[in-house]
């Protein structure tokens, strides 16, 4: 499992590394109000993905090696084609969807939510290797092509970050399709009862708690952009990329760890411990060396407008610290179907932060964005470590006879 976690982390550390390049060249290229408007495109697909993934997305690696890959993968789509087209279409009739954006919003987030399923299916077939080719591979086309168009094109728009979504969103569908069905033989039984109701009972409380979980992460996103304008949010949501992307190694960890707890619950108890503990050291060591860069240096790659970057990191470090180890455990939760701890926690910390925000953001902008999401994450893991020692404690044997 050490190993699949290296090589996962190393494929994440890269695939922020050029994630971060793209927001680097949208903000020198577009200004804070052109990220601002690509950071609520991407929250509102964001939106949508949850929900496509009630059947499909994370629930795959559960279904997959207990009903094979035919008869869970044709209900996920026609669930993600229904879902791409109903929630564009209501996120524009309640203008969170500029009129202009709709069919890239229906387009993207329904390449996406394939792409998210087909990734779900090779960790659950322990495609490790190719889950994070394509892993990597996404960002780096959105990265090669925006960067491409930037050269060739006078004129710089959002228009070109779209155009470099629809051709890495494209290239990355055709391959991971071809090795999520690579040898597979389809049974016929495509669209079965007993596989709907449980993707709807699994897939259903953790999109639950993954809309908790967006809440607590993107909420303030929009009461910056409504109270202070999209060139505040511009700035707010690279602060928060750039905070976030120091969770690449306890990511990778969850990724791996969720994946072998769902084919062995008893590997969680025996690791859950040590792995918290790398998590927790990988993240601080990463998000040191962020702090420990002068604030000059911010200003010089992101442009003046950025000025206050430094400073809105530094209010979102104890939240990102406190987050990195909770992780582990949540994604545990999920892996032995204990999800509804996922959601207590999510659903008390999307309380702090809709207050939090609420209160905060109108008296001291993206600083009291920035402090309101760090009390919510600290919050959401001080209650995830509580359920869990509370679940050890009751727990002498096997995880899944609790009820």
């Amino acid at each position: 499992m050490l190993r699949k976690i290296v090589y996962t982390f190393q494929t994440s550390l890269a695939s922020a590394f050029t994630a971060l390049l793209t927001v680097w060249l949208t903000v020198r290229f577009l200004g804070a109000e052109g990220r601002g408007v690509i950071s609520l495109f991407l929250i509102n697909i964001s939106v949508i993905q949850i929900f496509t993934s009630i059947v499909g997305g994370a629930g795959l690696v559960y279904l997959v090696p207990r009903y094979g890959v035919s008869r869970v993968f044709f209900p996920s789509l026609a669930w993600a084609i229904i879902c791409s087209l109903l929630g564009s279409f209501l996120m524009e009739k309640l203008s969170l969807v500029q009129s202009s954006f709709f069919i890239h919003t229906i387009v993207l987030s329904f390449f996406q939510a394939i792409i998210l399923n087909n990734l779900q299916i090779l960790i659950a077939k322990d495609r490790v290797s190719v889950y994070n080719f394509c892993r990597l591979l996404q960002p780096a086309m959105v990265f090669a092509v925006f960067g491409l168009q930037l050269m060739i094109q006078s004129h710089h728009s959002v228009s070109l970050f779209f155009n470099s979504l629809y051709v890495s969103f494209t290239i990355v569908l055709c391959i991971s399709s071809f090795f999520t069905f690579k040898g597979e033989r389809f049974s016929g039984r495509y669209f079965e009862w007993e596989v709907i109701s449980t993707f709807f009972h699994v897939g259903g409380l953790n999109e639950l708690n993954n809309i908790m979980q967006l809440a607590n992460g993107r909420f303030s996103f929009y009461i910056v952009e409504k109270t202070l304008g999209v060139a505040a949010l511009g700035i707010f949501s690279l602060a928060i990329s750039l905070t976030e992307a120091v969770w690449m190694f306890g990511r990778s960890i969850s990724t791996i760890h969720h994946s072998e707890v769902s084919r062995k619950e008893e590997s969680g108890l025996k690791n859950n411990e040590k792995l918290i503990k790398m998590s927790f050291l990988g993240t601080l060591t990463m998000l040191i060396i962020a702090l420990l860069l002068p604030a000059r240096l911010y200003r010089e790659v992101f442009g003046l407008e950025f000025k206050e970057i430094k400073c809105v990191i530094l209010l979102l470090a104890p939240g990102v610290i406190a987050l990195s180890g909770a992780m582990v455990i949540s994604h545990y939760f999920s892996a032995i179907k204990k999800i509804h701890f996922n959601t207590v926690s999510s659903a008390i910390g999307s309380l702090i932060i809709i207050v939090c925000s609420l209160m905060l953001v109108p008296q001291m902008g993206i600083h009291g964005a920035a402090l309101a999401n760090s009390l919510s994450w600290i919050t959401t893991s001080l209650i995830i470590f509580f359920q869990y020692r509370k679940l050890k404690k009751v727990y002498s044997g096997s995880l899944s006879d609790i009820s």
